[in-house]
């Protein structure tokens, strides 16, 4: 099972879309940093355990895509200022703080885990990759009258694109818990990890 939020950070200024901030003392890790271990899951399995369709959940991860953007600005002319995407990043992360797992030493539970954790970096290569695109096409910038509103107006397209991303990333988990029965029915399962690995090959970045 998963919960996920997305984040986004602009010129150092933390926004969020999504759930509340979460506590500054919270433990919160790459996806970067390998694969998930029973360690990653800090928080205590909640008693009573929560159910779903009439069956207690063995586990919760809590992911999140996290992007931070920088951008230049022009004023071609008086009350005519345009403001340029100059760096995008994205990345997928875990709230270790926040995520439980009744059987911890259960390696099919832990594969099942990780792939929500994989679909979230999925996700956060595929938005660097779309937005990237914009950004050499010159086809995502912001317009106004100053510096501010020339921003915003960057800002709200940036927002507007990730959003996609952020409901087809929703949509997906939504689905794969749905396919593997939360992971219970194994031969699904198995099918899901093999297309997981697979998009993963796919988005990796080419080097």
């Amino acid at each position: 099972m998963n919960r996920f939020q997305a984040q986004l950070a602009i010129s150092a200024t933390l926004f969020l879309g999504g759930a509340a901030v979460a506590p500054a003392a919270e433990t919160v890790r790459k996806y970067s940093d390998g694969p998930l271990t029973p360690a990653d899951f800090r928080a205590a399995v909640p008693d009573p355990q929560p159910e779903i369709d009439g069956r207690k959940m063995r586990a919760m991860t809590f992911t999140e895509i996290r992007y931070t953007t920088r951008y230049r600005w022009d004023e071609s002319k008086p009350g005519h200022v345009t403001a340029y995407l100059t760096r995008f990043n994205t990345y997928a992360r875990l709230f270790c703080d926040k995520c439980w797992i009744k059987e911890p030493m259960d390696l099919r539970l832990l594969s099942h885990e990780q792939g929500h954790f994989d679909i979230t970096e999925i996700h956060a290569r595929r938005a660097r990759q779309k937005i990237e695109k914009l950004m050499a096409d010159k086809s995502i910038v912001g317009h106004g009258r100053d510096e501010r509103t020339a921003i915003a107006d960057l800002e709200k397209k940036i927002h507007d694109e990730m959003q996609t991303i952020f409901d087809d990333e929703r949509a997906e988990q939504i689905e794969y818990d749905r396919v593997t029965n939360h992971g219970r029915d194994h031969p699904a399962q198995d099918r899901e990890r093999t297309r997981i690995d697979e998009e993963l090959k796919a988005t990796a970045e080419k080097k």
